[in-house]
């Protein structure tokens, strides 16, 4: 069972991004309100993580010098391999220290998964020193264009072959529409499968809050995690699987 103070708390920053994000609509400047909406964001996450990680933006690169194309938010660990900075937050960033990368949206649509589809794939052709860390590829976005006739998940499913066995983007997070992320598993006759699981739209867009949870949950995997305090308990189903 979550922790009802810690929930309302989270609550009432998850209303304020978003009340911050509906008040910028009046600029008519949409690079600087995307830029507005990433930093919101970037806050929302700042505020939770443990000491260890930083939120960034910018580009990850690989010892080979190779590079990912510009990432709206990057969560990482600078003790790791610590970043070249240009200013508080952007800057160069080596793969092994990147554990999240993040692409933060207004308004969900094809185009922008196409789009970050595109940007991940570059992301994950980067080679690590020492495999098999991973940087986790997260599409957030504030609203989506689809109706409730379908879903972002069905919709991202159109646009990346390899959906089941290595997709470009792990988790979906888009306010309304609900939170996914993708898993893989061993069935009983030893076949290995990919999977998709799902938390539905919550109460006051709590499916921030599971976004928030889960990312806490693995960059803390080895010791208690504030998760713990805010994930709802069996709000998460398997909607999509396939062998791989």
């Amino acid at each position: 069972m979550a922790n009802k103070f810690f929930l309302d708390l989270l609550k009432i920053d998850i209303t304020t991004l978003l009340t911050e994000s509906s008040t910028i609509n009046a600029i008519n400047h949409q690079g600087l309100k995307g830029n507005i909406r990433e930093y919101g964001f970037g806050r929302l996450l700042s505020k939770y993580l443990p000491n260890d990680w930083e939120v960034g933006r910018g580009q990850i690169h690989d010892y080979l010098g190779n590079q990912s194309a510009e990432t709206d938010l990057i969560i990482y660990n600078k003790n790791i391999i610590p970043p070249i900075l240009f200013g508080e937050r952007l800057g160069l960033y080596p793969f092994e220290s990147c554990y999240y990368a993040i692409e933060v949206k207004t308004k969900s649509t094809a185009k922008e998964i196409k789009s970050t589809i595109k940007k991940f794939d570059t992301l994950n052709k980067l080679k690590l020193i020492s495999p098999p860390a991973v940087t986790r590829t997260v599409y957030f976005a504030l609203s989506s264009d689809l109706n409730k006739r379908t879903n972002e998940l069905e919709r991202y499913k159109k646009y990346d072959p390899h959906f089941y066995s290595n997709p470009s983007i792990l988790i979906l997070c888009v306010i309304g529409q609900g939170y996914w992320y993708y898993n893989k598993g061993t069935k009983p006759n030893g076949k290995l499968y990919g999977y998709w699981q799902f938390c539905k739209p919550l109460k006051d867009n709590f499916e921030v809050g599971v976004l928030l949870g889960g990312i806490m949950n693995t960059l803390n995997s080895n010791k208690p995690s504030f998760g713990y305090y805010i994930l709802p308990e069996g709000k998460m189903e398997i909607v999509d699987e396939a062998e791989i």
